[in-house]
Parts: structure tokens; sequence; C-alpha cells
């Protein structure tokens, strides 16, 4: 939670950002030693199960264990993996938090903003970010809440009920969604639960889940029908352009008279030109795939770039965790 600027002893807005600065490092630097931390953890159990494997491998009649051994080693692997996308996920929290609070204290005119105008600054900003976590970001920007042990409990949660292996084969239509909608509600709930000050009853939690789950379904569902209805309009709106186009078209060859005035009949040429123009344009990359041949490399070489390879794997770790946790594309953008 932001901290209030106006308590007894005064601070500049200089010092203000400068200590959520320092407290932006420190949590970075914890993040980091805690993820260090982890990966050992993780190492040193494979390499347990990798010596064993040796052991076995040097006798016969033991591929079940040995394969019993892989199968530990394959989990292990995912969990470390996992601890990976969670540590990334939450660094680009603490970033996108201190953004909002450096802003809030630095922007005079943030207090006055619509929420519909915060949510379009960090959503630009942040973009990446606020689509895999629409809910954790309007908390930020329009209420001023954010805890971290809650979107760290959020993102197990979210690795519990949506991962591959936890989700049947055989669902329903709606499954994943609801998934979805129970993890943001969750979210809330841990939230709200840290940053109480006094004490509350497990029942007043469980209320508060029991809110925003409502809340976010119904938005689910107000959602689609508006979807649905602006999907209608613009099926009915393009068939009656060209049904427009046809007549006078029609009306021009027999009678040479004109019912559609000029600023509209140009507005559907246009329209048919532009369509036009895209299939030629398919057409014309479609043939240059089928007839360019393949251009032979001049040069072949071998090696490796430790570095190179470093960043490019770090890079799609960070690829990766974009798109674990995504929302799905029935999600509005609103709450």
């Amino acid at each position: 939670m932001m901290h209030n600027t106006s308590s007894k002893k005064k601070y500049t807005i200089d010092e203000v950002v400068d200590k959520y600065k320092e407290e932006y490092e420190r949590n970075l630097k914890f993040l980091k030693k805690e993820h260090d931390k982890n990966s050992s953890v993780f190492d040193i159990k494979i390499a347990s199960l990798e010596e064993k494997i040796k052991i076995y491998n040097q006798s016969t009649n033991n591929e079940q264990d040995i394969q019993r051994l892989n199968n530990q080693i394959e989990i292990i692997n995912k969990q470390k993996t996992n601890s990976e996308y969670i540590t990334i996920a939450i660094m680009e929290a603490e970033k996108v938090w201190l953004v909002i609070k450096v802003t809030y204290v630095a922007n005079e005119n943030f207090l006055q903003m619509t929420d519909e105008e915060k949510i379009e600054m960090i959503s630009k900003d942040f973009k990446e970010f606020y689509n895999n976590f629409p809910i954790v970001s309007r908390y930020m920007v329009c209420m001023g809440q954010y805890n971290q042990k809650a979107f760290k409990k959020f993102l197990k949660k979210c690795e519990d009920k949506l991962s591959q292996h936890n989700v049947p084969n055989e669902r329903k239509k709606d499954y994943m969604q609801t998934q979805w909608i129970e993890c943001q509600a969750s979210y809330i709930k841990y939230l709200w639960e840290l940053l109480q000050t006094k004490r509350f009853s497990q029942k007043d939690a469980n209320n508060v889940w029991k809110h925003a789950y409502e809340s976010l379904t119904k938005e689910f569902k107000d959602f689609k029908e508006s979807h649905s209805k602006i999907e209608e309009n613009i099926k009915v709106k393009d068939k009656k352009n060209k049904v427009e186009l046809l007549t006078e078209a029609v009306k021009r060859i027999s009678s040479n008279k004109q019912t559609l005035n000029l600023e509209d009949t140009r507005a559907l040429v246009n329209k048919l030109k532009l369509k036009k123009y895209h299939q030629n344009y398919e057409n014309v990359v479609e043939q240059i795939k089928n007839t360019k041949d393949q251009i032979e490399p001049l040069i072949k070489g071998y090696g490796k770039n430790f570095e190179a390879q470093y960043e490019y794997e770090e890079e799609l770790k960070k690829q990766e965790c974009k798109t674990k946790y995504k929302k799905l594309n029935l999600a509005p953008q609103m709450f």
C-alpha cells in the first residue's frame, strides 16, 4: 500500500521518490537472492538423482528404477522453471508498482485523473504486464493497493489451477474461464487479507472472494453479450453496405439515377477497393512462396557464443512468462 505523505514528518517529493527507489532495489536484491537459493536447492536434488541413475546404469534390470528417477528429475525441472516464471513476474510487478507510487507523488494531476485515464497510462507503458495481470494492475493504479506476498500466492494459485497436468481433458465449455475468474478472485482475497490492520474471520475473507467472483463472472457475461451484439451489428452493416452499393449500381445502369450521395458512395467503393487490395496482396504473397527459390547460405559456421546463448535463454524465459499466466482472450478489458 502507498505511504501516506501527509504524516507528521514532511518529506520533499525527491525524498519520497528516493525512498521508493531504495525500497524497490532492496526488493529486487531479496528476490534475486531467494531465486538463487531456490535454484541451488533444485540443482542439488537433480544432481543427487543423476548420481543414483549412474549407479543403476552400472548394473542390470534396473530400468523401472531409472525411469522413476528420470520422472522425478523432470518434475523438479518443472518446479525450477515455474519458480523462475514467478520471480520474473514479481520483478516486473515491483517495477510497475514503483512507477505508480512515483507518479502518485510526483504528478499533481494524478489524483484528479479518472480510473480510465490511469488504466490507459499503465496499459500503454506496461502492456504485457497489464494484459497478463489486469486485476493486479487495476488494484495498483486505481486503488493504490499491492502486496508482493499476495501476488506470489496468486501466481502459485494460477500454476495449480491453469497448468496443463491439472486441466481435465474432458471439461465444460467455460471451464478455463471459470478457473481464470477463480484465480483473480483469490488475488483480491489474498490482498484484502494482507492489508487488514485488525483481526478478521475466515468468513469475512470468503465473502470477499465470493463478491469478487460474482462481480467478475457478471462482467464476463456482460462482455460476451455485448461482444456478440457488436459482431452481429458489423455483419448486418457490412451486408447492408454491399446491398446498397449493388442496388445503386443497378439503378445507375438501368435508369441513370443516383440515390446515394457522393460521400456515401465513395465510402462504400473504398471499402470494396480495400478488400480487393487485401485479396490481391494475399494472392501475390502466396505466389512468391510457391515460385521463389530458397537462397543457400554463402558461409556456414559452427561454434558457441555462450554470452549470446545466455541472453537468448533469459529472453526466452521472459517471453514464456508473459504467456504462461496470460488471461483468456474473452477476458473483459474493464473491472
